[in-house]
């Protein structure tokens, strides 16, 4: 799925590729793959799509993604029988009927086309409107008649009504509706209303509700056109030209212009001119294009009133929970000291914010300035607590979020990211009114509350506010948890709405869970480690040295490899693990102080120290004993004095030249490997005069 700019540019740059044929693009390239395998591929240009049937089709395979295989085929067989004797029903009357726990069953059996919905005109996000049909094409008719009535109001209110309203008057009252919500009217036919007409409808809305849509006769609407064609054009052109203006004319100057062309045109035909009301009403109702904006007040100006674009370019809307989510950094306004970590400062509070619900559902508190490892942590933090991540990230500019780690990463989880436009900040509203309550609540009136200093120099010195009294890291903590995950997710709306929480459990407990499910596992600890570039090859221990630190893994013992193609990444939870890539599989390094503090005794950790330390060989023994508890008797005396056995990777004769012998590590509980362990002898002339 691409849009049609992208595929042009395609066909033009990369034509080997991509051709265009009969209205239609192809992937000549992936075509033949495909066609190898049986399969048959095809390009989709997204601008075909309506905006409703692209959230119905995420809807649907986010449903098949996480419930496939939980019900079987009889329970669909039955959904679609019931439909079937129905005839029009709503996804609320099959859960009641046949007493099921929630929709997922029958989002399931409209994925796998037991049951039929016009996915372009119903939206599969309101349950109790009637679009559910045995057959595709019932299911268009339905969805023509329901589909601007159940996207603008309240299910019970426009059933009430459709039942009330006269059968041959539907159309029309259908018709009404979307004009009146700027819904699309294409499965209509009939005429444009005049403007005066909808301003009347839309009057008849705000008293009376559907109720005053309800045709009292059949032919009502639009009266026909006072001025003719040509005036009509004259005066479209003359106000897209002065609203283009750099000179900022105003509706008076440009109705006297106006006018005035007009005056030199009424000599050869009668034409009065339109009303000053009707000329302003025109000019409000002009449709900026982006050059006329250009022209006007700049490129920021032009991209907010500007018409909409491709989607990828669009703020994204969000119709579910876990559907998009806000991450944003804010500088907190107190002083906290950290005791434990010996850190004093402003802490930054990063949050993940629902854009639909607006509740929190990840933070992090650090020191450090913002970067991809506080990102990573941010997404470990809302897999903690929910198990899930949200289908797409909204972001400002930040240089942690526009770079190729945070963008990698988040492709590897599924995850889409959009950047918010400049123009159209008020889209991130979710997040900073949340930063805002943060300082309102958590800080402001606390210990070593920071207030806003436009000019330090303003005050003195002494009274600065890092002077003061500092506020301790487990008290910040404890509030700033209180507050965003118990008190802001469980308060309700002034308007008597349902709470944040409430509202994302009552909607979950209709259509099941939302947001990709995520599994703590080893990919996913991989995939939100920070990458590092390190340069030099491994030590013959089987370490990894960075920044001052070794990172040991038995699988690079003995093993020089350059760094930079193991890809290592260290966890941002613990900086004493590393994950790297060796042989086309990941695997886990660690530092010695982390080996030795979760108590393991491997026998690669005794190899290195035999490899590092000269020891004698009763002191090698005693070490040995007390590492193990091994008893002698596990060591026998005659292998000690015999030949080298399996540790010994060189013939004889390697030895006599003087070459250093190669140690193989065994597994910690493996104690024949311990029992074959030669034992270093400095009279021994094959282990080297060094």
């Amino acid at each position: 799925m691409k849009s049609k700019d992208d595929l042009l540019g395609l066909c033009e740059t990369h034509q080997h590729n991509w051709v265009r044929r009969n209205e239609r693009f192809h992937y000549l390239q992936a075509e033949a793959a495909f066609r190898a395998l049986g399969l048959n591929f095809q390009v989709v240009v997204r601008d075909d799509l309506s905006w409703l049937r692209v959230q119905n089709l995420l809807l649907l395979r986010l449903t098949v993604t996480n419930h496939a295989g939980n019900f079987t085929r009889g329970l669909f067989e039955e959904i679609a029988s019931f439909v079937e004797r129905t005839g029009y029903c709503s996804m609320i009357d099959v859960v009641e009927t046949l007493s099921l726990d929630n929709t997922v069953p029958v989002l399931l059996a409209i994925a796998h086309e037991k049951v039929h919905v016009d996915l372009d005109r119903a939206s599969l996000a309101d349950a109790h409107s009637k679009f559910l049909s045995a057959s595709a094409v019932g299911a268009k008719n339905i969805g023509a008649l329901l589909s601007t009535v159940q996207a603008t109001a309240a299910t019970s209110e426009s059933l009430d009504l459709l039942e009330l309203c006269d059968p041959k008057h539907i159309e029309e009252f259908v018709y009404r509706v979307a004009t009146v919500f700027g819904q699309s009217t294409e499965g209509i036919d009939r005429k444009q209303p005049h403007p005066r007409t909808v301003q009347r409808w839309k009057r008849a809305y705000a008293a009376s509700g559907f109720d005053g849509l309800i045709p009292k006769f059949f032919n009502c609407g639009k009266k026909g056109a006072r001025i003719a064609d040509w005036h009509a054009e004259l005066v479209e052109e003359v106000i897209r030209e002065h609203r283009a203006s750099p000179d900022i004319i105003s509706r008076a100057q440009s109705r006297v212009r106006y006018k005035e062309i007009l005056a030199t045109k009424s000599s050869e035909v009668d034409e009065r001119p339109i009303s000053y009301s009707h000329y302003c009403r025109l000019w409000k109702l002009r449709k900026h294009s982006r050059e006329d904006a250009v022209g006007r007040g700049g490129k920021r100006l032009a991209n907010s009133l500007a018409p909409h674009g491709d989607v990828d370019r669009q703020c994204v809307t969000a119709a579910r929970p876990f559907q998009v989510a806000h991450i944003d950094h804010c500088y907190a306004p107190a002083f906290v000291e950290w005791a434990e970590a010996g850190r004093t400062g402003q802490p930054w509070l990063s949050l993940l914010v629902d854009d639909l619900t607006k509740e929190t559902l990840a933070r992090i508190v650090r020191f450090e300035a913002p970067s991809f490892e506080a990102d990573a942590l941010l997404l470990r933090d809302c897999q903690r607590r929910h198990g899930r991540l949200p289908e797409t990230i909204m972001s400002d500019g930040g240089p942690d979020f526009r770079s190729t780690m945070f963008r990698a990463c988040l492709a590897a989880l599924g995850i889409h990211w959009f950047k918010r436009s400049a123009a159209y900040s008020q889209s991130g509203e979710p997040v900073e009114r949340t930063f805002l309550t943060f300082a309102n609540t958590v800080c402001a009136g606390q210990v070593g509350f920071v207030p806003d200093i436009l000019n330090l120099r303003s005050i003195d010195r002494a009274k600065h506010p890092k002077k003061g009294p500092r506020r301790t890291w487990e008290s910040l903590i404890a509030d700033t948890d209180w507050i965003l995950f118990e008190v802001l997710p469980n308060l309700p709306s002034t308007d008597g709405s349902p709470s944040p929480r409430q509202v994302r459990l009552e909607f979950e407990a209709l259509y099941g869970t939302q947001g990709l499910l995520m599994g703590r596992d080893l990919r996913f600890l991989i995939t939100t480690a920070v990458p590092q570039r390190i340069t030099g090859t491994t030590e013959s221990s089987g370490a990894i040295r960075f920044a001052e630190t070794r990172f040991y893994s038995t699988d690079l013992l003995g093993r020089c490899v350059p760094t930079s193609s193991l890809y290592p990444r260290i966890d941002p939870e613990d900086s004493s693990v590393m994950y790297f890539k060796l042989d086309g599989k990941w695997r886990i390094a660690k530092t010695r102080a982390a080996t030795e503090k979760r108590g393991r005794h491997d026998s690669e950790i005794l190899n290195d120290r035999l490899l590092e330390e000269r020891l004698t060989a009763a002191e090698r023994e005693a070490r040995t004993d007390a590492m193990h508890g091994a008893p002698s008797k596990y060591v026998p005396e005659g292998r000690r004095k015999s030949a080298p056995q399996q540790p010994y990777n060189k013939p004889d004769d390697a030895y006599s030249k003087g070459a250093r012998p190669t140690v193989t590590a065994a597994a910690p509980t493996d104690w024949s490997a311990i029992e074959s362990f030669p034992t270093f002898n400095p009279e021994d002339p094959r282990w080297g005069t060094s």
